[in-house]
């Protein structure tokens, strides 16, 4: 079903020669699901490969980064990454813990062979999304993806291969979802995507990402990334182009976008799982960020997508 070859060699960003693997996925094989991967330490370093086809995949447990072509990013739980056919990549243990992914490789052309005809020019366009590769972290990843991550290995281990068309079925849902949290994160600051790699001020931005619905404290930020405090302001607020007060209220604010997106949760729930501990405050930073009202918002983004 897969088969490897080493004759290629190519630079890391470390700049040592490395073989670059490529995995090939046969003709005639439009869906391989592969088995869960899951590598401890002292295991740091992926090695650099390609594929003839697209991947995607799904952190189930531990961090990093991860290089897709020339750019790296942090990774953690249910961060998602897609590379399309031909770009190098890899991933880079923290070295804390154990990592665990999932992965599914396709051929795009032969899945677009069997979709059906309304259905295949919105894939042809979502699979051009990701000739460049797509990373969304983890906060970004949409709701239902786990669950159909989940459903498609399910059945892999059961029927041992995946050409049939519920397969077939749920490896589009998974792409659509990719998609989506593609489309939701091109809303994002520009700074935070690229400077989120930026790795003064990491261990700050990984403990937002996991602990934005609790108080945070600057103090602990800093402590987190070595500093003195006012150091870190200062770092910070050079790197990320704003204070860390505003970039904790402005990624709860895309979070609260993402929740109004995706759920029917009423606004003061949505403010709460949020991050903000007052409805006030969250009305005054989301118009703030916005320019409307949250359920202004939630009104004309539903009417916009129908």
């Amino acid at each position: 079903m897969i088969r490897q070859t080493f004759d290629q060699f190519g630079k890391m960003d470390t700049g040592e020669e490395k073989p670059v693997r490529k995995w090939d996925l046969n003709t005639g094989m439009p869906i391989v699901g592969l088995r869960d991967e899951e590598c401890r330490p002292p295991w740091t370093r992926d090695q650099p490969h390609t594929h003839n086809c697209y991947e995607i995949g799904f952190c189930l447990t531990g961090a990093g980064q991860v290089q897709i072509g020339e750019r790296i990013y942090p990774f953690s739980r249910s961060t998602v990454i897609a590379v399309p056919p031909g770009l190098r990549h890899c991933q880079i243990n923290d070295g804390s813990e154990g990592i665990r992914w999932r992965y599914l490789l396709f051929n795009g052309e032969s899945l677009l062979e069997e979709t059906p005809e309304r259905l295949r020019e919105d894939l042809r366009g979502t699979l051009g999304k990701m000739d460049s590769g797509i990373y969304c972290p983890s906060e970004l990843c949409d709701v239902h993806l786990a669950d159909q991550m989940d459903r498609l290995f399910r059945l892999y281990h059961a029927e041992r291969h995946l050409d049939g068309m519920e397969a077939d079925v749920l490896l589009r849902q998974i792409i659509f979802s990719v998609s989506r949290a593609e489309d939701y994160k091109a809303q994002l600051p520009r700074t935070d995507l690229e400077l989120i790699g930026a790795t003064a001020v990491q261990p700050a931005l990984k403990r937002i990402a996991g602990d934005y619905q609790n108080e945070i404290r600057i103090a602990e930020l800093a402590e987190a990334c070595r500093m003195s405090e006012s150091y870190f302001r200062r770092v910070f607020t050079e790197t990320m182009q704003m204070s860390p007060a505003e970039y904790i209220n402005r990624f709860r604010i895309n979070r609260a976008i993402y929740l109004l997106r995706t759920t029917d949760e009423p606004i003061f729930a949505v403010a709460e799982q949020s991050g903000f501990f007052s409805i006030a405050t969250f009305n005054r930073n989301f118009r703030r960020f916005t320019g409307m009202s949250a359920q202004t918002w939630r009104e004309t983004d539903s009417a916009n997508r129908k």
